[in-house]
């Protein structure tokens, strides 16, 4: 997306309940992953705050910045079926209180839970994080929809 496009990072749209944080691979080749996710969190009536789309005055900063970004989120949703610096951030949701979803695109289905790491951290944190397998990109964008609905009905939304 052109620079000219982006929001500053300094610009937070919505209110602190509304934002969803939307991370995963910015890659061009899976980038549409992001792109449905964000359609489902606006659907739903929530504001997405996806990284790639904030202008940074310095992108050196990029680590720090991204952070702030889920700082200021009371919802995250990474999807994480291709390799990308998302890692970092999940780390930080239970320190900022932040609930999120954790989606990946599997071949089969099946209740895959990433690395041994990935699932042990989710295990330990299993009240402010969830992780989800979909076949498609229609079951992610339900199993997002139907998140979102229980994030508001708990009062986190």
């Amino acid at each position: 997306m052109a620079s000219a496009t982006k929001a500053s990072a300094a610009h937070r749209e919505g209110r602190y309940r509304a934002r969803v944080f939307v991370g995963g691979s910015y890659h061009q080749e899976v980038r549409s992953r992001l792109q449905d996710i964000k359609a489902a969190v606006i659907k739903a009536g929530f504001v997405p705050i996806v990284a790639d789309e904030v202008q940074l005055e310095r992108t050196e900063d990029i680590h720090h910045e991204t952070m702030a970004l889920l700082h200021t989120c009371r919802l995250a949703i990474f999807e994480l079926s291709q390799p990308s610096g998302a890692f970092m951030e999940i780390e930080r949701v239970p320190d900022y209180g932040t609930q999120a979803l954790i989606l990946f695109n599997t071949p089969k289905a099946s209740d895959y839970t990433g690395s041994r790491m990935l699932s042990t951290f989710v295990e330990e944190h299993k009240a402010s994080v969830e992780m989800r397998s979909y076949l498609q990109a229609e079951t992610a964008k339900q199993i997002v929809a139907e998140w979102l609905e229980r994030q508001r009905k708990e009062g986190f939304g």
